[in-house]
C-alpha cells in the first residue's frame, strides 16, 4: 500500500480515534498549511515547510512504485538502485532474463572455469577416455570387463591380484583311466577315477553340491593324439541330468586340437552351467582324422561352485 500524506490523516487505521475528530483534523491541516499567511502561533510556518517536504518525499516513494507496509516501512522494491549483471546479464529486477547456455540456447563467455566445461545433460563422449579395469571407456558405448562380466582374467598389480572371490570355489576332481576314444564318446569317471564307459554309471557321475558351471577340462594322454603327425580334433562335452530324472541334456560342447604325447590340452567352457543335485557328465571323443586305439589318459575336470548356493 502507498504512504498516506497528511492530509490522509481520516484514512489511517494507526491515528488515535481523538486526533481524527473533524475539527481536530482541521486544525492540523491548517497549522501544516504552508501557504497560509496568517499564521498566529510561532513555528507554524516551520511546521508548514517541514510537512511540505515529508509530502514529497512521500509522493517520490509512491510514484517509483515501492512496496510498503500498513506501517509505513519499505518492505520491497520493484526494481533495484544498481543494476547488477547475473552470468554476465544486466538484471534490475523490473523483469526476468535469460542466461544462454543455462536457460536458452547459447554458450556463456566466461573466464573461469565453466569456460571449458560441456554441458552434461547433452554430452554423448568424453573428451579423455578413461580406462576402467584396464579397458578403455569413452562413453560412447558399454565396455566389458574380463572375468568380471565376461570371460577372462584381470591382469593386476595391486591387492586385488591376490584377492579371491569368496563366493565362489573351484573344486578339481581327477580321473587318470586307458581307453580307445576314436569309436564313440567316452564318460571321464569323475567319480573314482579307475574305469571308463561309452555310457553313464555309478563311476561318471558327479552330483553337483550347489549351482555351478562346468570351468576347464585339462587333457593329456601318454601316446600322440596327432593323425599322421596333423592335429585331429577333440571334442569335449559337458551333460546334466535334472534330480530324480537320468535323461541327459548337453550342456556345452568345445572342440580341441590335438596334440602330440605328454602334452597338455584345454577345454575351456562358458555356459555349461549347472544346478544343485544335477548329475553332470563329461564326456571326450576324437571326432576327425582319429588316431585309434587306446590310450592312457590323464584328465583334471575343474568345477566352479556358488557357495552362496550351498
Amino acid at each position: 500500500m502507498a504512504i498516506r500524506k497528511s492530509n490522509d490523516i481520516a484514512n489511517d487505521a494507526n491515528v488515535n480515534a481523538r486526533i481524527k475528530n473533524t475539527v481536530k483534523i482541521e486544525e492540523i491541516l491548517e497549522r501544516y498549511n504552508v501557504e497560509k499567511t496568517d499564521n498566529i502561533l510561532p513555528g507554524d510556518e516551520a511546521l508548514g515547510y517541514l510537512n511540505q517536504k515529508v509530502d514529497e518525499c512521500i509522493d517520490t516513494i509512491n510514484d517509483n512504485a515501492t512496496a510498503v507496509s500498513s506501517s509505513g516501512t519499505v518492505e520491497k522494491a520493484k526494481a533495484l538502485n544498481t543494476a547488477r549483471t547475473i552470468g554476465g546479464v544486466s538484471f534490475d529486477g523490473t523483469s526476468n532474463i535469460d542466461l544462454p547456455g543455462v536457460n536458452s540456447a547459447g554458450n556463456q563467455n566466461t573466464s573461469g572455469r565453466a569456460a571449458t566445461a560441456t554441458l552434461a545433460a547433452e554430452s554423448t563422449a568424453l573428451e579423455t577416455a578413461r580406462t576402467i579395469g584396464g579397458v578403455s571407456f569413452d562413453g560412447t558405448a558399454n565396455i566389458d570387463l574380463p572375468g568380471v562380466n565376461v570371460r577372462g582374467d584381470q591382469d593386476t598389480t595391486g591387492t586385488a591380484a591376490n584377492a579371491t572371490n569368496s563366493q565362489y570355489l573351484y573344486l578339481p576332481k581327477t580321473a587318470n583311466f586307458n581307453a580307445d576314444i576314436s569309436s564313440g564318446a567316452v564318460y571321464i569317471p569323475l567319480s573314482d577315477g579307475e574305469t571308463e564307459g561309452s555310457s553313464t554309471t555309478r563311476r561318471t557321475v558327479f552330483i553337483a553340491p550347489c549351482t555351478g558351471s562346468v570351468h576347464k577340462v585339462h587333457i593329456r594322454s601318454n601316446g600322440s593324439l596327432l593323425s599322421s603327425g596333423r592335429a585331429a580334433n577333440l571334442q569335449v562335452k559337458a551333460w546334466a541330468a535334472p534330480d530324480g530324472s537320468s535323461t541327459l541334456r548337453e550342456l556345452e560342447s568345445e572342440d580341441v586340437e590335438t596334440v602330440a604325447g605328454n602334452t597338455a590340452m584345454v577345454a575351456t567352457f562358458s555356459s555349461a552351467n549347472f544346478t544343485v543335485g544335477q548329475q553332470v557328465h563329461i564326456t571326450m571323443q576324437l571326432t576327425d582324422r582319429v588316431p585309434t586305439g587306446a590310450k592312457n589318459y590323464y584328465v583334471t575336470a575343474v568345477f566352479k561352485l556358488d557357495q552362496n548356493t550351498m
